[in-house]
């Protein structure tokens, strides 16, 4: 929630707001810092395209290699977060997420098949569309590191919520049949998210009535 009220200062580049924002969140939950250094790949990334897209996140796959080998950086990680880095919580699929994946494809659907010649629009769905690749980017640069990258890809990935809306939108012209495409795409998330790949479990330390 924190982060949703942290977009129109995206949108504004208020840096004040953003910052204050993230230190309002951190104080729930550490991962709300990250809210700051994405703001800043924003304003790097800039205009996002497919080309950059594919760059940016096959460097972070390339990045995640590194973690398959923890005890190289042992000696940076306080004892009480090492437990992340080896046991179940380091059996992440990588590349072969089934989460990532999902991503990957409605990130580059939506890059390509949104076009829009209003220029607030244009600006308001660039945000969005970096902000979505910086959540995906975080799926694989942790390489098996599954719990770690997820918990802060969550973050970022609630973007989505304005995303497939958009795109199934452009896709379904009749209103009946983009409501019922979208029912049966969240129906998917759902058994994709909390069945087939349990990153549900992974993503939030609580007990659900699917791992107990």
């Amino acid at each position: 929630i924190i982060f949703l009220l942290a977009l129109p200062a995206f949108k504004k580049r208020n840096l004040r707001n953003i910052i204050l924002l993230s230190l309002v969140g951190s104080l729930f939950h550490i991962v709300s810092i990250f809210i700051i250094p994405a703001y800043l790949f924003v304003q790097i990334v800039k205009e996002i395209n497919v080309p950059k897209e594919i760059f940016l996140i096959s460097s972070s796959a390339f990045v995640g290699i590194i973690f398959f080998f923890p005890n190289l950086f042992r000696f940076m990680i306080p004892d009480r977060y090492y437990g992340y880095l080896s046991g179940y919580y380091a059996q992440g699929s990588w590349i072969f997420n089934p989460v990532f994946i999902m991503q990957l494809v409605i990130l580059i659907g939506a890059t390509i098949f949104v076009k829009n010649n209003n220029t607030v629009f244009t600006e308001n769905f660039n945000i969005i569309l970096s902000l979505y690749c910086l959540s995906t980017i975080l799926l694989v640069c942790f390489g098996p590191l599954a719990t770690i990258g997820g918990r802060i890809s969550t973050i970022f990935s609630t973007v989505e919520i304005f995303i497939v809306p958009i795109v199934l939108e452009k896709l379904f012209k009749n209103k009946f049949l983009f409501l019922i495409t979208f029912i049966l795409f969240s129906f998917c998330i759902f058994i994709l998210i909390f069945i087939v790949s349990g990153a549900y479990n992974s993503y939030v330390p609580y007990n659900t009535i699917f791992f107990k």
